[in-house]
């Protein structure tokens, strides 16, 4: 599926307000790092704020993925 792309706020925009712009960047970019996970086989499993790091550049990233894989072992 293709997403429309959206801009990326700067990092004092992030700091300064949470517009609903602002969130949808975010939202879009950890949901596209997700069906990119995905769609090689590995699972998250744990997704929440405190796995979410915002770079001085304002990208937001995905953390602790635990090499989770999508076998139900």
């Amino acid at each position: 599926p293709s997403v429309p792309p959206v801009s990326s706020p700067s990092i004092t925009k992030l700091k300064q307000s949470a517009t609903s712009a602002t969130i949808l960047y975010i939202a879009t970019e950890l949901a596209m790092g997700l069906m990119h996970a995905h769609d090689r086989g590995t699972l998250h499993r744990d997704i929440k704020p405190a796995n979410i790091l915002i770079t001085d550049d304002a990208t937001p990233m995905l953390l602790d993925f635990n090499l989770s894989t999508g076998d139900q072992a």
